[in-house]
Order: structure tokens, then C-alpha cells, then sequence
């Protein structure tokens, strides 16, 4: 039976998923400081 092998490849998958989304999240936080700080030495 290829259960648990079928188990760690979802697991693996999954954890793959969560790590790209978390990226993605800190990419986008980190575009947003970015352009805020921008903006705010663009005002001075």
C-alpha cells in the first residue's frame, strides 16, 4: 500500500502551500512599507 508515502507527499505539499502563501504575504507587506516610506520622503 502507498498510504503513508501518499500521507508525506500531501504533507509536503501542503506545507509547501502554507510557506509560498506566507511569502507571498510578507512580499506584499514589505511593498507596502516600502512604497509608504517612499511616499513619505517624497513629501518632505
Amino acid at each position: 500500500m502507498n498510504g503513508p508515502i501518499l500521507d508525506i507527499l500531501l504533507n509536503l505539499i501542503v506545507l509547501s502551500g502554507l510557506i509560498g502563501i506566507l511569502l507571498l504575504i510578507w512580499v506584499l507587506i514589505i511593498s507596502m512599507v516600502g512604497l509608504f516610506f517612499k511616499n513619505i520622503g517624497g513629501t518632505k
